[in-house]
């Protein structure tokens, strides 16, 4: 796709995301690595607190079961 006449924007709102990307200024790639791995711990950290919600509440609903 070297040259484009016109775009559809329903295939630019769908598609355009694969083709383009939004480039930030005064953004290193040091940085953005740095505050990708944040997320990425940060998401970790919430995976982990659901699960263990999700495992205590199982936990509560089988000893209410018991009583």
């Amino acid at each position: 796709m070297s040259t484009v006449t016109s775009v559809d924007p329903h295939w630019l709102a769908e598609l355009g995301g694969v083709f383009y990307s939004v480039k930030e200024k005064g953004y290193s790639a040091r940085e953005k690595r740095v505050t990708e791995m944040e997320f990425s711990r940060k998401m970790e950290i919430e995976t982990k607190m659901a699960e263990d919600r999700e495992r205590e509440a199982t936990r509560a609903k089988s000893e209410e079961m018991k009583s």
